[in-house]
C-alpha cells in the first residue's frame, strides 16, 4: 500500500508499507518508509526520507532474521 500528499510548490510526501512472506518464501517479511519529495523539473523528482525493512527466514537450519532500518535517498527519471 503506498501513498502521496501534495504540500505545494513541487513538494510532497509518499508513504508505503507492505507485507509478505506467511511461510511461502520468508516466514515474515515487512517494510515501511516515509520520503520527502521535490519535483525538481516535469521529468525529474528527489526525495529522501527513512526506511525499516525487517526479514524472518529459516529454512533446514539456515535462519536469516535481520532488521535494517535507516535514511534513503533517490531520484526518479520521467521519459
Amino acid at each position: 500500500m503506498s501513498g502521496d500528499v501534495a504540500l505545494g510548490n513541487g513538494f510532497g510526501l509518499h508513504g508505503e508499507a507492505d507485507v509478505g512472506g506467511f511461510g511461502v518464501g520468508a516466514d515474515i517479511d515487512w517494510q515501511v518508509q516515509g520520503t520527502l519529495q521535490n519535483r525538481y523539473s516535469d521529468t525529474v523528482t528527489l526525495e529522501a526520507g527513512y526506511r525499516y525493512l525487517a526479514v524472518d527466514y529459516n529454512n533446514d537450519g539456515f535462519v536469516y532474521d535481520v532488521a535494517m532500518q535507516g535514511p534513503i535517498i533517490g531520484a526518479r527519471f520521467r521519459f
